[in-house]
């Protein structure tokens, strides 16, 4: 769920002015890389997005990087195309497999509370990473940057596979987490330089199709891994699988760009500077120019915010307070801090504060971000609840979830066509979120232990039809009110906030878990069973081992209605402001922005 929800708003936007071609924007905003979730929207150009224009330097990297495909053979054209595909199916393939295991994962070490926790901090820095990213691919090369960030979610798999800890272990799943989202950013980066702006929305269209083919291949292997108790090779399999794949494609995708950026400097280039005053300089563009100060920034304080609640703020352990209160205190004194620097920063902005001056931008960011929160909300244990309560195997279950993928998938195409046909973005909009409203106050009925399943998937099914219609409907929003020489800045401040959404919807979830399911274990439980609650409460492969039908078995699920119906509440309490937000969005009609050259 994480890789395809992260799909639509990661989507690399074409330097060319892409107004020109209604379709390829429509279709370009459905499609491109959530698992992540629920990997951004930011361009190869993005840093140019949030420069000053006046200021805006000249980069040797993009000046150079026409890596035209008009100079390429077919067969090499091909093997691009086809290794690109592979290599979105191995990472999507990936994702599918460790959102479905880990679960179980994180139980062998009875922390199956701190199921999202890991993910929170990934989604925040794969949010604040694009712009900074996004720079030094133009600057450096995406040849360098690409073999960078495959090789550092390999560490991070090969990490994951012998972790013999909790804290390891989400340190090596953070990693590759945010690797998979760097590497789908800079592989959606090649498909735009290789591809005309009329192809490049069906390419995108392409490149999404392996969350649809794993949506069933996932929780299969899933499954398998799980039965055999070889969760490790989830992660050590692909340690060897990827970089097999990724490293040469890097070399066939990328390999004219960076061969043009070296050569004019091989004759400009001046004699060496002193070693000291060299990494002086990069150092410097490092944290100025690539802005990573500002990142380090919004990383930490959303973190500080977010991760009490995860970690348990409203826990019974009084011995968490102290320290927890002293994250949220640190995390609220760092925003001025963001904004004085960020408001000084001339060369890279992380948050794009222009982007705020538009109510468009601004409904259309926030509104989205509500429904990212909501979803999480819905989303972050419901794998466990399916297994625990419906006795779901580990594939059933994930196909199940992964019904969300299917419909949102459709609802995005039919979203697309239609603003292709009328031009209109709000009414969709509008409908999405009000139906939303309707779809997750059902989420509270169907989602009990004694409703049948088909209930779920039925209800899995309605809130697709919002998923899949805002995920085109916002980044539309934001296009359709500025130039399309302004594009990326508003694209940047949404994929920051839905990312930022995502994080604490999440957080929300596993605050609610961590306070509601140790209070209703220990109300339920028999009296002998009542000693066991800390370990059932930790291990979800605890809770599985008591056979349908038993006390203890009727006790968990009694649990998980209370801890469910509370999350859903949650979830339904974002979206009001949502649909309010979508009221602040100017009703453009793109087909008629486009024929005044937008």
């Amino acid at each position: 769920m994480r890789g395809y929800r992260q799909s639509l708003v990661s989507i690399p936007e074409a330097s060319e002015p892409s107004a020109a071609d209604p379709g390829s924007t429509t279709q370009n905003t459905a499609h491109d890389r959530i698992e992540s979730g629920i990997t951004g929207i930011a361009p190869d150009q993005l840093d140019g997005g949030n420069c000053r224009p006046e200021e805006k330097p000249p980069e040797e990297g993009h000046q150079n990087s026409n890596n035209s495909p008009n100079t390429w053979s077919r067969g090499r054209l091909t093997m691009s195309y086809v290794g690109v595909f592979i290599v979105y199916c191995l990472t999507s393939l990936q994702l599918q497999i460790s959102n479905h295991l880990i679960v179980h994962t994180m139980s062998t070490f009875g922390k199956h509370h701190l199921t999202t926790t890991n993910s929170i901090v990934a989604t925040i820095i794969g949010a604040v990473i694009k712009i900074p990213m996004s720079k030094a691919g133009n600057t450096w090369g995406r040849v360098e940057l690409f073999v960078v960030v495959v090789l550092a979610t390999v560490f991070g798999l090969l990490l994951a596979a012998v972790a013999q800890n909790v804290t390891l272990f989400m340190v090596a799943q953070t990693l590759c987490w945010i690797g998979y989202d760097a590497i789908s950013y800079i592989l959606g980066v090649g498909i735009a330089d290789l591809t005309s702006i009329k192809n490049r929305g069906w390419l995108f269209a392409v490149s999404n199709f392996p969350h649809l083919i794993n949506a069933y291949l996932g929780p299969v292997a899933a499954q398998s891994l799980q039965k055999h108790g070889n969760w490790r090779w989830a992660y050590g399999g692909f340690a060897v699988i990827l970089p097999l794949f990724s490293l040469p494609l890097s070399v066939t995708l990328f390999d004219d760009t960076r061969k043009l950026r070296q050569m004019p400097r091989k004759s400009q280039e001046s004699p060496s500077p002193d070693p000291q005053r060299r990494i002086w300089r990069i150092i410097k563009n490092l944290l100025m120019e690539h802005d990573l100060i500002g990142s380090f920034l919004v990383g930490a304080s959303s973190s500080m915010l977010l991760l009490p609640l995860s970690l348990g703020v409203f826990s019974q352990n009084p011995s968490k307070a102290p320290q927890l209160s002293i994250m949220s205190a640190f995390g609220v004194s760092l925003l001025p801090i963001i904004v004085m620097w960020e408001r000084h920063q001339y060369k890279t902005r992380v948050v794009p504060f222009g982007g705020l001056a538009n109510k468009t931008i601004v409904g259309a960011c926030t509104s989205t971000a509500a429904l990212f929160a909501s979803f999480y909300c819905l989303d972050s244990y419901f794998l466990s609840y399916l297994q625990v309560v419906h006795n779901l195997t580990v594939s059933r279950a994930g196909h199940v979830h992964n019904l969300y993928v299917i419909g949102s998938c459709f609802f995005a195409v039919c979203t697309g066509v239609s603003i292709r046909v009328n031009g209109k973005y709000t009414t969709p909009a509008l409908a999405a979120t009000t139906f939303n409203l309707l779809a997750t106050g059902l989420a509270i009925v169907t989602r009990k232990s004694g409703k049948k399943l088909s209930h779920i998937i039925g209800n899995q099914l309605m809130l697709s039809f919002p998923g899949g219609t805002m995920g085109i409907c916002g980044p539309i929003a934001v296009m359709a009110v500025v130039p399309s020489s302004e594009v990326p800045l508003p694209l940047g401040l949404y994929s920051l906030l839905t990312g930022l959404g995502a994080a604490t919807g999440r957080a929300v979830a596993t605050a609610l878990y961590i306070n509601y399911m140790p209070k209703a274990l220990e109300r339920y439980l028999p009296a002998d069973a009542k000693p066991m609650a800390k370990i059932i409460y930790g291990s979800l492969n605890k809770q599985l081992s008591y056979p349908m039908g038993s006390t203890v078995r009727l006790a968990i699920i009694q649990a998980y209605d209370d801890f469910m119906r509370h999350a859903c509440i949650a979830g339904l309490g974002f979206l009001p402001l949502a649909l309010l937000l979508v009221f602040l969005w100017e009703n453009v009609n793109v087909n008629e922005v486009q024929e005044k050259g937008g």
